[in-house]
């Protein structure tokens, strides 16, 4: 097989990057873009890939499973089959490692990975995705965004937001889920320790609060042309509007738009206003109505 060169630092291929910080709903609109764009995911599958013991990803099959539509199912992220796409969890790690605090430990690639994650990149847009963009969705991600917005210069990214509070809220079923209201989720800010140190409804929302901020300071440094945001009410309350919104900033930037009736909305509804413990959302609400959240809170225009 013909390996792209690997002594450049900068890679050629287009790529679009969804960013959002625990339960914003970037699931969701993963999965939209993939059935309205002509995309590249990482699938489950090429997910497993990366699990596997002494796996070579510059020796990538020519096929990875993928689906023509995604189903619109997930449980806190995660899908089920193969051909669904996936958060790539195992392949960021491979090239990033886990270490905490994320934000930290994890914003560049591991030592010596830097050239390989370029060459996998290549190999993956020129010859298994035919020059299609890819798209990934990693919360991990929002703490490299200098080094991806550098190191992939025709990348753009896609940044979902939800309401303050709302978002709060999920994360802390998510935490419930995983043992308990005191077991962080998903990647770290470099504060999390003293997050911590909080009660756990002050912690969610100190959570979401931090990445807005890495999110907010990192894409506003000459990026301005690269990002989209969303917020993920507009998208509940009609798909067409954020579909129409969404074709405006990609087309231009060389994405195509599939053929297909993007005027029935799916049904979704914000239920974490309704769901779980009433106590807990009295308290995050209330912790919310400090001055310096105001701009995490959603405000319909």
């Amino acid at each position: 097989m013909n390996l792209i060169p690997n002594s450049k630092l900068s890679s050629d291929s287009k790529v679009l990057f969804i960013l959002g910080s625990p339960r914003v709903g970037s699931t969701f609109l993963y999965q939209l873009i993939i059935n309205h764009f002509e995309v590249f995911y990482p699938s489950n599958h090429l997910n497993e890939l990366f699990e596997t013991e002494k796996f070579n990803p510059l020796e990538l099959p020519s096929e990875i499973e993928q689906s023509l539509f995604v189903n619109y199912q997930s449980d806190y992220g995660k899908t089920q089959g193969r051909d669904q796409p996936s958060e790539a969890s195992a392949l960021f790690r491979y090239f990033f490692g886990g270490e905490h605090p994320s934000e930290l430990n994890s914003k560049r690639p591991l030592s010596g990975c830097e050239k390989k994650l370029i060459q996998f990149f290549d190999h993956l847009y020129q010859s298994v995705a035919n020059q299609k963009p890819l798209v990934f969705k990693n919360a991990w991600n929002c703490f490299r965004i200098k080094f991806l917005s550098e190191v992939f210069p025709n990348a753009c990214f896609l940044w979902i937001r939800r309401d303050l509070a709302d978002s709060a809220f999920s994360d802390l079923k998510a935490r419930r889920k995983r043992g308990g209201p005191e077991v962080w989720n998903s990647a770290t800010t470099k504060n999390y320790e003293e997050i911590q140190k909080l009660p756990y409804w002050e912690q969610v929302v100190e959570q979401q609060y931090f990445y807005w901020k890495r999110i907010s300071n990192d894409l506003s440094q000459s990026l301005s042309e690269r990002y989209y945001h969303v917020w993920y009410e507009d998208l509940c309350e009609n798909q067409s509007d954020t579909i129409t919104n969404l074709q405006n900033f990609l087309i231009p930037k060389g994405y195509n738009f599939k053929s297909i009736d993007t005027s029935l909305n799916i049904e979704i509804s914000n239920k974490s206003n309704d769901r779980g413990n009433i106590e807990d959302r009295k308290r995050i609400l209330r912790y919310c109505e400090e001055p310096r959240f105001f701009k995490l809170r959603y405000h319909r225009e």
